[in-house]
C-alpha cells in the first residue's frame, strides 16, 4: 500500500450501492451523482478481507468508491 502522502488526490463517494450479477460473478456498483454513461461500474465480485480470506459483496450493500492517483498521473486543473 502506498503512503497517503505520495498520493496527489483522493476522491470518494459513500452513496453507492451494489447489485449482484450472480451469473456473471460480477458486482454492479451504481454511483449516485455520476453522469448517466458512467453511473454503473462492474467489477469481479471476488475480494480479499483483512485476514486474507476470499469474500464477496452482498446485494444491496453500500460501498465506497475511491479513486486515487499518484502525482505524476495528474495535471493542474485550468
Amino acid at each position: 500500500m502506498k503512503n497517503p502522502a505520495q498520493l496527489c488526490r483522493r476522491w470518494s463517494r459513500g452513496s453507492s450501492n451494489l447489485r449482484s450479477l450472480e451469473k456473471l460473478r460480477k458486482a454492479q456498483i451504481n454511483v449516485e451523482g455520476a453522469d448517466n454513461l458512467y453511473r454503473e461500474l462492474r467489477i469481479e465480485n471476488t475480494l480479499t478481507d483483512a485476514k486474507g480470506e476470499r469474500v464477496r459483496l452482498k446485494p444491496g450493500a453500500e460501498v465506497e468508491v475511491t479513486i486515487e492517483a499518484p502525482p505524476e498521473a495528474t495535471v493542474p486543473k485550468r
